[in-house]
């Protein structure tokens, strides 16, 4: 099994277009990926925040595009952007989970991160072939 760790993403706002497909360039090694892991930092909602740290998800989407049958696991973190959008955390799983991303969250403060109940199935061994 081939897993493509792709580090950290902070995406930007829903006006900055410079960057809306920021993976392209990794499209060869995305295909040959089994399993996708991303950290995300910030939120993916379309409410209005001050802040740089938030994007309405078209960056995730794109990546999506391109591997659109590999499972992408997503470590959510969202530590002083609670501050700016309360409702980060709802937002943005929410986006994940109509998206069919498989993603964990870790809140600020909290030590410990929890899979969303609903992606666990596609977590299963048996979904990419292995034996237990």
């Amino acid at each position: 099994m081939k897993l493509l760790f792709i580090g950290n993403c902070i995406f930007r706002n829903d006006t900055d277009h410079r960057v809306c497909n920021p993976f392209k360039t990794l499209k060869k090694a995305l295909k040959k990926a089994d399993v996708v892991i991303l950290t995300l930092q910030g939120n993916i909602t379309k409410r209005h925040i001050p802040s740089n740290q938030s994007s309405v998800g078209e960056q995730l989407l794109a990546l999506k595009r391109i591997i659109p049958r590999t499972p992408i696991i997503i470590d959510f973190k969202n530590t002083d952007l609670l501050s700016l959008n309360p409702n980060g955390k709802k937002d943005t799983s929410r986006f994940l989970t109509n998206h069919g991303f498989i993603y964990s969250y870790l809140g600020s403060g909290t030590g410990s991160a929890s899979i969303a109940p609903h992606s666990q199935p596609t977590l299963a061994p048996r979904s990419f072939g292995l034996r237990r």
